[in-house]
């Protein structure tokens, strides 16, 4: 029976992780900042495939860098020859705030198998910065754009190759999704910074002047911990608890699925954080969190969002899952994740007898708590559908599953997901 179960969830897990669509594309791309201006301008190449049954005739991107003035100045084809451009209006599609959607016209039908390759410039200002810092997530450049059965679902998060090259001043440090291949001193106080980065679901570009870093390696992993000087201390922390929680991860699942992480300093104001490939942004509230509920509060939080955040690498960056629904599984994936971790070191969080509640209160009210639902259609019905549904009833999935199989048996089914859908 128990076996049963776990063929069951490796199968059910097939519908419900996202699968490639574009196959597997490359961007090259040339990208200067002016931090002083607030000024971006980027060229990028991007070659991908149709693995589609069906023939293209235009391509859709999104582009949702914050920025005042975003512009698209030239669309090409791989020889140069200008390409018809059709921009959207927000009001046209399910996206808002600073989402920039935009139409390419390929110059013939291109059929399913066949490769292409287009060439954009694109420039912006205005760029907005927190703190002291620009934290350009994977947003800051033109992506692929899809849908799912006429829906439209976002950027696309299909793994993809990356050539990135950076020019900026050489005062600022730079944390980045890919590797680091070399620097070259350029005129005027500037340095080109050459990245590469393998399969990468996005490429992150986050910038200051005013940052020092800590730089440590586990399990083959490097660590680098970005931190302001008067926060040398949470810097110094936070890169100890990731290679704690690195080293945990790694022997639960088998290895952690890339060489680097960065840990980014986010507002001064906020908790909590979030993740982009392969850096990890949190906001800098530990002292006043500590002056509030105490050290030992703080130290507890700390430990646990780090764990959340790593895990939401392996699961919600490493593994996603298929539009167009919410992302229960890898939620309830990463909160299992750093659970573990938290129940290893001995250490309680209330969030999980939290987020469980929302979800119980829901079913309680008789309201409907399907999670392979359109997250549209979860939005007009459930105000609060990401505690109720994305977290609240996805750990329950999770917590039932590992009680019906046990938790080695559980663990064994994540590793061959992850094996299996990237």
């Amino acid at each position: 029976m128990r076996r049963i179960l776990v063929a069951g969830l490796i199968l059910a897990s097939g519908v419900l992780l996202s699968a490639s669509v574009w196959g597997q594309s490359s961007f090259d791309i040339r990208v200067r900042i002016d931090p002083s201006r607030g000024v971006l301008t980027g060229e990028q190449s991007v070659v991908l495939t149709n693995t589609s049954t069906g023939a293209w005739e235009s391509l859709l991107f999104q582009w949702s860098l914050s920025a005042s003035t975003k512009r698209v100045e030239e669309v090409s084809d791989r020889g140069g020859n200008p390409l018809s451009v059709r921009y959207i209006k927000s009001e046209d599609t399910l996206s808002e705030g600073d989402v920039f959607l935009f139409e390419v016209v390929l110059p013939s039908p291109l059929p399913s198998g066949e490769e292409t390759t287009l060439r954009l410039k694109f420039s912006a200002s205005g760029l907005t910065q927190q703190e002291d810092a620009y934290l350009l997530s994977d947003t800051w450049y033109p992506r692929l754009y899809t849908s799912v059965k006429g829906r439209d679902t976002g950027a696309s998060d299909d793994p993809a190759f990356f050539n990135v090259s950076l020019t900026i001043p050489s005062s600022f440090k730079v944390a980045a999704s890919g590797k680091e291949l070399s620097r070259l001193q350029e005129g005027e106080g500037r340095v080109r910074i050459d990245y590469e980065g393998e399969l990468l679901r996005g490429f992150s570009l986050m910038v200051s002047s005013g940052w020092e870093r800590l730089v440590t390696t586990t399990s083959g992993v490097e660590i680098q911990s970005y931190f302001q000087p008067e926060y040398e201390h949470w810097g110094k922390r936070l890169a100890a608890i990731a290679s704690e929680v690195i080293d945990f991860y790694s022997r639960k699942f088998g290895s952690y699925p890339y060489k680097k992480l960065c840990i980014v300093p986010g507002s001064k104001t906020e908790e909590g954080g979030y993740s982009t490939p392969n850096i990890i942004v949190v906001h800098q509230s530990f002292d006043k969190m500590a002056a509030d509920f105490g050290v030992s509060f703080a130290l507890g939080f700390s430990r646990w969002l780090i764990a959340h955040l790593i895990a939401s690498q392996y699961w919600g960056i490493y593994i996603v899952d298929a539009p167009p629904f919410p992302p229960w599984l890898t939620n309830g994936l990463a909160l299992y994740s750093d659970r573990s971790y938290m129940e290893s070191i001995r250490f309680s969080n209330p969030i999980y007898y939290n987020l469980l509640q929302y979800y119980l209160q829901a079913a309680a009210e008789g309201l409907n708590t399907t999670v392979l639902r359109p997250i549209a259609e979860l939005e007009s019905e459930l105000p609060d559908w990401e505690n109720i549904v994305a977290k609240g009833k996805a750990l329950a999935i999770v917590n039932m599953l590992v009680h019906l199989i046990g938790e080695k048996e559980f663990d064994r089914v994540l590793i061959q997901l992850l094996r299996r859908y990237y």
